[in-house]
């Protein structure tokens, strides 16, 4: 299996750093050692154990942990989840599930990690505007469901005009 290796720098919760990274379409998760994991973030436990399998046969890895890394190609920020496993041989694989959710492709011909910078923007859709202006007159904190009176709703909702509390 081909991978590409990139220095990348790493960010999480508790620190940064730069460091070799693999580029690795065949490892499912994205992972990392547990000494570089523990420097860079709060270590959150997994529900149970998580086994994975290798090349070769025999050998299978285990993960009690996760962390939440950002990761920076370029001046383009991503982020993922690691797996934190021992007995690595590299100390960052990014994996097909990281690549697959920010649409990269590994190019073996040319030794590159393409990407679309656009993936990294983060994009609002407006609302309509007769919906802005329903919310623009809700008390905060108030979640209001409305319901049309046609004197098969309840008295409450006939004398409020079709609105109804729900807490």
């Amino acid at each position: 299996m081909a991978v590409i290796e990139r220095r990348v720098r790493l960010e999480g919760s508790k620190g940064a750093v730069r460091i070799r990274t693999i580029f690795d379409s065949g490892a499912t998760y994205s992972c990392l050692r547990p000494d570089l994991a523990s420097r860079l973030a709060h270590l959150e436990p997994l529900r149970g154990v998580r086994r994975f399998g290798t090349a070769k046969q025999a050998v299978g890895l285990k993960a009690r942990f996760a962390v939440r890394l950002d990761f920076y190609l370029g001046s383009c920020r991503f982020s993922d989840e690691f797996m934190v496993i021992e007995g690595l041989a590299d100390a960052v694989i990014i994996g097909a599930k990281t690549l697959q959710s920010w649409r990269m492709r590994l190019d073996f011909e040319h030794d590159r990690v393409l990407y679309d910078p656009r993936v990294t923007k983060l994009r609002i859709l407006g609302a309509p505007e007769q919906v802005l202006e329903e919310l623009s007159h809700e008390a905060p904190g108030e979640l209001q469901e409305r319901t049309p009176v046609d004197g098969a709703g309840s008295r409450e909702q006939a004398a409020t005009g079709g609105r109804s509390r729900r807490l």
